[in-house]
């Protein structure tokens, strides 16, 4: 029963972060390369086989984090940018907080790319 409610939990999830970044489930389902019908009952929380990579591919087009124990929980009020940077290099908790604390003249990367570019720099001034 609690496979079938984790099931649930995480396709509100997906449905509702779908919603706040005004992604039809067209769109999404082509990002992440899954049928608009599977995203469906993802959302419903009827697919209760989802694959590891289905998972990883969602929670990263939605900037979700997932943490080891195959739950989900969502990084409130960070930007979607960093969250996928974050979820594609598994960065620590941390290290995310880190990187969403800093600003340069008032702003901060706008996408994954220029996110993990800042993150390499400070790992590589800091000697990590």
């Amino acid at each position: 029963m609690d496979e079938i409610d984790a099931a649930v939990r995480f396709g509100l999830q997906v449905r509702d972060r779908r919603k706040q970044e005004k992604l039809s489930q067209d769109t999404l389902a082509q990002q992440v390369e899954i049928s608009r019908t599977y995203l469906s009952q993802i959302e419903r929380g009827e697919a209760n086989n989802l694959s590891w990579k289905v998972r990883q591919s969602l929670c990263g087009a939605l900037g979700i984090q997932v943490d080891g124990g195959d739950r989900t929980s969502e990084l409130n009020g960070l930007p979607a940018s960093l969250l996928a940077c974050a979820t594609r290099l598994n960065l620590p908790p941390d290290d995310v907080q880190m990187l969403a604390n800093l600003k340069y003249r008032g702003t901060q990367p706008d996408t994954s790319e220029k996110w993990e570019m800042l993150y390499n720099v400070i790992k590589m001034t800091v000697g990590k």
